[in-house]
């Protein structure tokens, strides 16, 4: 427990030569999810949201086709945080525009490739969500049959 550090969402702390702000990304699905800005280096640690599915092992979001790089960040965040279809636009829009506002000089997720320099292209694309359509799963008999075919 010695090795452990709470912090909420906007609390600081310092990490060596790192001071660490600990941020609520705009979406995500465990309510004590926090991402990490590093104030030194305008890096934001995201967790899963600004994540995106890619079909091939890259590091850099400009290694992959603009419209796969879309493809896959639509479908993964909305598969994600399936909540979103549920919220106000215009409230999950305060907590992107907090970010935006950071203008983190890099954005890394869990699950996909490196931004360097796009925090105000993610975050157009994390606002236009709420009006996307849900993304529906199949039942456990299409999945069974899929798995069957495989």
């Amino acid at each position: 427990m010695e090795r452990i550090i709470f912090v909420d969402n906007g609390e600081a702390f310092d990490a060596g030569d790192r001071r660490l702000v600990s941020l609520r990304p705009p979406l995500f699905d465990n309510p004590s999810t926090r991402g990490l800005l590093d104030v030194k280096t305008h890096l934001y640690y995201s967790v899963d949201a600004f994540a995106a599915v890619v079909p091939t092992y890259v590091q850099d979001l400009t290694d992959v086709p603009p419209d796969v790089y879309e493809d896959g960040f639509n479908w993964l965040n909305r598969a994600n945080a399936p909540w979103y279809a549920l919220t106000d636009p215009d409230r999950l829009q305060v907590e992107i525009d907090h970010i935006r506002r950071l203008e983190p000089a890099v954005i890394v997720s869990y699950h996909g490739p490196v931004a360097y320099n796009r925090s105000e292209e993610l975050c157009k694309m994390l606002a236009a969500m709420p009006r996307a359509d849900p993304i529906q799963f199949p039942s456990y008999e299409e999945l069974a049959k899929l798995l069957a075919e495989a």
